[in-house]
Formats: C-alpha cells, sequence, structure tokens
C-alpha cells in the first residue's frame, strides 16, 4: 500500500495529542511536516 504523506498545521493539544500519534499508528500514513507559529513548538 501506498502511504499518504501528510503535513500537520499547529501544535495544539489536540495535534500533539491525538492527531500525530494516530498519524504514526496507521501504516499508510507519513507525517511529513509540521507547522507551528513558533520553530520551538514545531
Amino acid at each position: 500500500m501506498r502511504k499518504i504523506k501528510w503535513g500537520v498545521l499547529g501544535t495544539a493539544n489536540i495535534a500533539r495529542g491525538c492527531t500525530i500519534p494516530g498519524m504514526q499508528l496507521a501504516e499508510n500514513c507519513e507525517l511529513y511536516a509540521i507547522a507551528g507559529r513558533s520553530p520551538e513548538k514545531a
């Protein structure tokens, strides 16, 4: 199965606690980029 590359806009609790961990568990998902207002959070 081909992997789908995803980017996350925002580093709020929902992204860090739910979205990103869910993406990491999916077989066909590749976390490609993360964007936030500050480089420290991203």
